[in-house]
């Protein structure tokens, strides 16, 4: 039962962690956020609607996947056989360079609670990256996915955070901003 509840915990706070991604990036409106049914055979955890530029998509979450390319695979499989044109998203206590990569290969947005986040909206691109902590200081990976961690939010606070860049891939390649060379 602990286990189903930090999972129920993580997804929760997973969720706050989506929408607070958007919150800064006026081209982007957040619409709903729904937690799918707890199940074991569940492809998708959080179905998130949203309009970027006034056009509707839909984010397929999973949250705290086991296997990184098991996850990918079913939500790629869930977004073909989805009406919506569902965008994959993995949201995880923390990702790896590698796992980044890998979402990245197959086209699926990522976000951690490390600070790190991609995702590719066509019109708007959102990247986000935390400076990571020296290997000394940092928890183990295997340490930050077990139900203690999620159960007790972690987010760790000695991080320095990149700020946030989201790109507009509909402004023109010429717009420079003011102090920038053009």
């Amino acid at each position: 039962m602990h286990a189903h509840t930090s999972d129920r915990q993580f997804r929760n706070l997973a969720a706050e962690a989506l929408a607070s991604l958007f919150e800064h990036t006026s081209a982007i409106c957040l619409r709903e956020i729904n937690l799918e049914p707890q199940r074991a055979d569940r492809a998708v955890d959080i179905l998130a609607r949203i309009e970027v530029y006034g056009h509707a998509r839909t984010l397929a979450c999973k949250v705290n996947p086991g296997s990184i390319r098991a996850a990918l695979l079913r939500l790629h499989e869930y977004a073909v056989r989805s009406a919506e044109n569902a965008m994959p998203v993995l949201i995880a206590p923390a990702l790896s360079l590698k796992e980044q990569a890998l979402c990245r290969e197959s086209n699926a947005g990522f976000l951690d609670l490390d600070g790190n986040a991609r995702l590719d909206l066509d019109e708007v691109f959102i990247a986000k990256r935390s400076m990571p902590l020296a290997a000394t200081q940092r928890p183990s990976a295997s340490a930050q996915r077990t139900p203690d961690r999620l159960a007790a939010k972690y987010l760790p606070t000695a991080h320095i955070e990149a700020p946030q860049a989201v790109f507009s891939k509909a402004a023109p390649a010429s717009t420079a901003h003011a102090g920038w060379p053009a």
